[in-house]
């Protein structure tokens, strides 16, 4: 199953709640804000990326990425968001924070 990552910018947001809202949107299509390694550890990924473990290729994930981005756009009256969306043959990262099973709880 390919993986993307996803950057999704939105643009002149003022309360963090958008962005919680952006999170869970992109969580409901299997994207989410941080990555997993081979060894099962989790490290979160810089702000605005998601990790896509899909069979959508490239194109089609870019269109629910830009539906998602319009509904929140329209909702909260927002410019375009600019969004790039990445197959990932081959993963590397440095300095990421790993995360453990507390950072997941509310």
């Amino acid at each position: 199953m390919p993986v993307f990552i996803a950057k999704v910018m939105l643009q002149d947001v003022t309360k963090e709640d958008i962005y919680s809202e952006l999170d869970k949107a992109m969580a409901d299509e299997e994207g989410y804000p941080y990555i997993t390694d081979e060894e099962e550890r989790i490290f979160a990924l810089p702000p605005d990326e998601y990790e896509f473990d899909t069979d959508l290729n490239a194109n089609q994930l870019l269109q629910i990425i830009k539906n998602i981005c319009a509904n929140i756009e329209k909702k909260h009256k927002l410019k375009k968001t600019p969004i790039v969306v990445v197959e990932a043959k081959s993963i590397q990262y440095a300095n990421l924070e790993e995360l453990h099973d507390e950072d997941f709880s509310d």
